[in-house]
């Protein structure tokens, strides 16, 4: 039924979970506890993406074309000293590094701001890069639905084989109307040069 039930911090429990090869396409959002070890921070948000992204394109070495990756990380990342989140971020943004030079034909990196357990669905979305959203706007929340829907549409949307298979950027939301075309939101993503 394509429900596995294992440890992500546990190669063998990912392996066997795709050993067939019949996944093709992986949406990962993860959320280790900013007070806990640092280990643990480590093997949540680092080792499991390596052994997931690892898993994946081991079981269809021969079909990387049909491959993509949603990886849910976080803003913030490009602050050397958070003042939230422990070595999170740290992981996060290793996290990102491994999979943009994985090999896997189509990437998407999602990096949401301060998360909240708001309805979503009811605020307009932004995108931006290397947190700047942090300056421009005095909105620094996006709803966890919001961020679970602009994934499942990452997640489903054809590439336009005329840009690039790898997208990386920031996603909040300020008030005013919903946004509706999340495939143009996250197409608006992309580099000047990419578009």
């Amino acid at each position: 039924e394509g429900i596995f039930v294992g440890d992500l911090t546990e190669p063998d429990d990912v392996r066997r979970a795709m050993a067939d090869g019949s996944v093709k396409i992986l949406a990962v959002a993860s959320g280790a506890s900013g007070r806990g070890p640092t280990e643990l921070q480590r093997a949540i948000e680092f080792d499991a993406v390596i052994s997931m992204v690892k898993s994946l394109g081991e079981t269809n070495a021969n079909n990387n074309d049909a491959l993509r990756v949603v990886f849910c990380s976080s803003m913030g990342s490009t602050n050397p000293k958070p003042s939230f989140g422990g070595d999170i971020l740290h992981w996060k943004l290793n996290a990102e590094a491994f999979l943009s030079s994985s090999g896997i034909s189509s990437t998407i990196i999602i990096k949401p701001c301060g998360l909240n357990n708001g309805s979503g669905n009811d605020s307009t979305l932004v995108v931006g890069h290397h947190d700047k959203l942090f300056e421009e706007s005095p909105y620094h929340a996006v709803s966890r639905q919001d961020v679970a829907n602009v994934m499942a549409e990452s997640v489903m949307m054809t590439h336009d084989v005329s840009n690039s298979n790898a997208l990386r950027f920031d996603l909040c939301s300020i008030p005013g109307p919903r946004t509706e075309d999340l495939k143009g939101l996250i197409e608006s993503s992309r580099w000047e040069w990419d578009k």
